[in-house]
């Protein structure tokens, strides 16, 4: 109930949500709770567990995510 009235009236108090989905990591705006393995770039983010918010450019609340550590190690093998 209360995230409804925040999406809502959010816009209206210049709130805005940061995203995060397949960006580069950037540690002003986002909080990396752990690393993965996968197809993705190194430092990409793979996953979001929190949406971060910003309120006039200055954030309220940071991104909770998961970072890629990169491609599998038999992912490179099969690229040559």
């Amino acid at each position: 109930m209360i995230r409804k009235h925040v999406i809502k009236i959010g816009p209206k108090y210049s709130i805005k949500k940061i995203d995060s989905i397949n960006k580069e990591f950037n540690p002003i705006s986002h909080e990396a709770l752990l690393q993965k393995e996968s197809s993705k770039d190194k430092g990409r983010i793979i996953e979001e567990y929190e949406k971060g918010y910003l309120y006039h450019d200055k954030i309220i609340r940071h991104a909770k995510v998961v970072v890629s550590k990169g491609k599998k190690k038999w992912e490179i093998f099969m690229t040559f």
